[in-house]
């Protein structure tokens, strides 16, 4: 028998060598009496002592908040979240506190620095404090990964302070661009780290940029529009932009009339995005929703995705975070993480 503890990339066995090894388990061998020859031939063990002392390194481990299962050790994935009281971040707080191979041990925050997270909140939750940058939160509680659910003018100093103390991050802000997208991901290679994107975290919205991208290789026609009440501060969404650079990849839709050249204003025809016509409605009313629309002569396809809540987010970004540790530099989208085949 062994016992690997898993803690980001290293590994360590500890306890029994193969000639030790014990068929029983631990329950098992340390309920009998080693007095009798017939308990060290069941048990196999030359050490009864060293075998209840790798029992009660278990017991440590387990009060530490370690997973035990079918004789593996694996230590939780330790989380901090910046943006822990917005929206989307307080779903991730309850979504982190339910599971079992993930802890939340440190969060970030702007004009809440200072407090503790259940005075914030209000609901039950890890009574930690919150940070106003990932340095001083390091200081603290050291972490594996970094989730950030903040403002596109704030997300970028705190993913480079990850990825420079070797942070591996989750990234659900909306609002960036290609162009820093492509600089995060040469400061991740330079650091060896990986960083995750996606314009939504959803797996339906996952689905339409799936289906999106299926269309645009047969229908060479095509405009986005997205959908958002007027409170929200970027356009086009987070969603929408992800779509527009994912299309991309497939191609440029056609026009018989070119946008640059309609008569009028050339602003009513939208903005292009990697080559697709992209419309961003802001009014009262809307919630989160992102359209792709195709069209050949006589016949329209619409793919429409729409969220009513935040809780959509909470499992990818959760899943995301369990696999952004086998990563390296940037990957973007959720398809690849669901096992989407490319098109």
């Amino acid at each position: 028998m062994y016992i690997r503890i898993f803690s980001k990339a290293r590994q360590t066995r500890i306890g029994l060598t193969k000639e030790e090894d014990c068929t029983n388990s631990p329950t098992k061998a340390l309920s009998q009496t080693p007095k009798t020859k017939r308990f060290w031939k069941e048990a196999s063990c030359r050490s009864f002592f060293q075998y209840q002392a790798v029992v009660q390194v278990i017991s440590a481990l387990l009060k530490l908040g370690v997973i035990f299962s079918q004789g593996v050790i694996e230590l939780k994935l330790k989380i901090c979240l910046s943006g822990a009281t917005g929206h989307v971040g307080q779903e991730l707080v309850k979504g982190i506190s339910k599971s079992n191979d993930l802890e939340l041990v440190a969060c970030l925050g702007s004009s809440t620095v200072g407090k503790r997270l259940p005075e914030i909140l209000r609901f039950p939750c890890p009574d930690i404090f919150i940070h106003n940058s990932v340095h001083k939160a390091l200081e603290k509680q050291p972490f594996d990964i970094l989730i950030d659910y903040t403002t596109p003018d704030s997300v970028f100093q705190t993913i480079f302070d990850s990825i420079s103390n070797g942070v591996n991050c989750v990234i659900g802000t909306s609002g960036l661009s290609d162009e820093l997208y492509d600089k995060l991901d040469r400061l991740a290679l330079r650091n060896n780290v990986g960083i995750f994107a996606a314009g939504n975290f959803s797996i339906t919205a996952a689905l339409l940029t799936h289906f999106s991208q299926f269309a645009a290789a047969i229908v060479p026609h095509w405009e986005l529009f997205d959908y958002a009440p007027d409170t929200k501060p970027d356009a086009p969404s987070g969603t929408t932009r992800e779509l527009a650079y994912l299309l991309g990849e497939i191609g440029h839709p056609k026009y018989a009339v070119l946008p640059e050249n309609v008569h009028g204003d050339l602003k009513s025809r939208g903005a292009n995005l990697n080559g697709s016509q992209v419309h961003s409605v802001r009014v009262p009313g809307f919630y989160s929703s992102s359209e792709a629309v195709f069209g050949l002569p006589g016949e329209r396809l619409s793919i429409r995705h729409d969220s009513i809540s935040y809780t959509p987010y909470v499992e990818g970004t959760l899943l995301a975070a369990r696999k952004v540790n086998s990563m390296k530099g940037l990957v973007r989208g959720m398809n690849n993480i669901l096992g989407f085949k490319k098109i």
